[in-house]
């Protein structure tokens, strides 16, 4: 039996004061990150007196470019730019039901189907609540959505572990840093690896081995690698990121991949991520879309520790990224599984009922 998705939710319309916001509960397509990856605060508050509003439960979702899957379940109240829909559910549906419902690929695909305009796509409000939905009595929505929250809860767990890893290593790093002269330039450590002939869209639907690394926030998945060991991936179109991981991978064409001499990627590292900012500042150069300028950057003075300076450093950091490499990897496998499992549950391929959760 299929419903429509105006049968189980609604459009909220209400709108809240800016006053009432702040950066932390402000939303808008700008802070909200693609490929189902949640928020980050937003930069600055609109300048227009009120906006619409969502509240803890609701499922916000971009209307521009459908294909990004930018959604997040809000955890809190706030307003949001209406560029984003916001979902909010009626009687006898659950809140996270609704969420995974959404989340589905095949909601985005539809969303893209229906969209009007070529160049920045919107979705298309009326087509988009006529999507169907399978329908599932309370009791088995709680189901489906605990079996596929209890994998998201995980990969969550093992962010936060990672960032609490990242952070130590960073306060490491700047106590190391603290009495320390420049002798040196970046371009004495550096060794790049290949340029990347593979583009992103190459990777973009592959359920591969390794990781590929992008100039977006999410790391994608292909079937070959370029590199192994210890490598950093830098973004060199549109914004400043720097990633690090061990282990085969593979990186797309407009990502530099480099890693360094003597033992110092744990270093380098460490450095280029301190001065993220300043690189997205200061070595981000073009009118429209911005490029690292590559050799500016390597000309950039640093300190470069000796050699018993980077065992010391390494006897350290060694284990912490190598446990947030294992951990990065163990989330690409939960987020291929709970993809996986998403559609063949919705659908009702798996009988859930006799299930205890």
């Amino acid at each position: 039996m299929k419903f429509k998705l105006e049968d189980i939710c609604s459009l909220r319309k209400e709108k809240i004061s800016i006053e009432k916001l702040t950066i932390e509960t402000y939303i808008s397509t700008e802070n909200m990150l693609p490929n189902k990856a949640g928020i980050v605060n937003a930069s600055a508050l609109p300048t227009i007196r009120s906006i619409q509003a969502y509240e803890k439960g609701d499922i916000l979702i971009s209307n521009i470019r459908p294909y990004f899957k930018k959604i997040w379940k809000a955890k809190i109240n706030g307003g949001c730019s209406n560029d984003i829909l916001v979902f909010k559910t009626k009687k006898n549906t659950d809140k996270d039901f609704l969420y995974y419902i959404l989340a589905d690929d095949a909601f985005f695909i539809y969303a893209m189907a229906t969209s009007k305009g070529t160049k920045m796509p919107r979705g298309d409000k009326i087509s988009i609540m006529q999507y169907e939905v399978p329908y599932f009595d309370v009791k088995i929505q709680k189901k489906i959505a605990s079996i596929l929250k209890s994998i998201d809860e995980k990969i969550e767990i093992y962010k936060q572990i990672n960032n609490n890893l990242e952070q130590q290593a960073h306060a490491l790093y700047c106590k190391f840093l603290s009495d320390k002269i420049i002798n040196g330039v970046f371009k004495d450590i550096v060794i790049e690896n290949k340029k990347s002939k593979i583009k992103v869209s190459e990777a973009q639907d592959i359920n591969g081995e390794y990781p590929f690394f992008t100039s977006g926030k999410r790391i994608l998945e292909y079937n070959s690698y370029l590199v192994d060991n210890r490598n950093i991936y830098l973004n060199t179109g549109g914004n400043a990121d720097v990633k690090y991981y061990i282990g085969k991978a593979s990186y797309s064409t407009d990502t530099w991949c480099i890693t360094t001499k003597n033992n110092l990627t744990n270093y380098c590292y460490l450095f280029l991520k301190n001065i993220q900012n300043e690189i997205d500042a200061i070595y981000f150069e073009g009118s429209a879309l911005k490029h690292l300028q590559k050799k500016k950057l390597l000309e950039k003075k640093i300190y470069i520790p000796n050699i018993q300076e980077t065992q010391n450093l390494n006897e350290i950091l060694d284990p912490l990224f190598e446990i947030i490499s294992k951990n990065t990897f163990q989330n690409r496998y939960l987020s291929f599984l709970r993809d996986a499992l998403l559609p063949k549950l919705m659908s009702g391929e798996f009988d859930i009922s006799e299930i205890d959760i």
